[in-house]
């Protein structure tokens, strides 16, 4: 994302566009992140007159990030989220750490998807899941 943040940002000042693209470094300055509730990354917020107004949610593109500082508006909210998938009917077979090596024993062959529930990141180093 690093470098269309960069460009749109040349772009606004070559239109002369109101207002600028800014950056944290979240690694250096965890405590500026945290004050404002950062918990994935790259977090997008919209501030007016310094203050947060709201979550730009997930403008990435030159061109997004271009036309949103044109006209900035606040995203409408999200979908509701899914039924997880093991909830749902299908032919799939969810697997977890109980039935995982008696169902694939059943089988000559499988398949297997390892995945993350949409909307999340998951991370591996500490098993957890956080919204994006």
């Amino acid at each position: 994302m690093k470098s269309g943040y960069v460009a749109a940002a040349e772009q606004l000042k070559e239109l002369q566009v109101e207002g600028r693209l800014a950056a944290v470094d979240a690694t250096k300055y965890g405590e500026l992140a945290k004050k404002f509730d950062v918990s994935g990354y790259p977090t997008i917020k919209y501030f007016k007159n310094g203050v947060v107004a709201f979550d730009a949610g997930n403008l990435r593109e030159e061109d997004k990030l271009i036309d949103f500082m044109k006209d900035p508006k606040e995203p409408p909210p999200p979908p509701p989220p899914e039924k997880p998938w093991n909830q749902e009917e299908s032919a799939v077979v969810h697997l977890d750490a109980e039935n995982f090596e008696n169902i694939l024993k059943e089988k000559k062959d499988a398949l297997v998807m390892f995945y993350a529930p949409c909307k999340h990141e998951f991370n591996a180093f500490k098993n957890e899941f956080y919204e994006i």
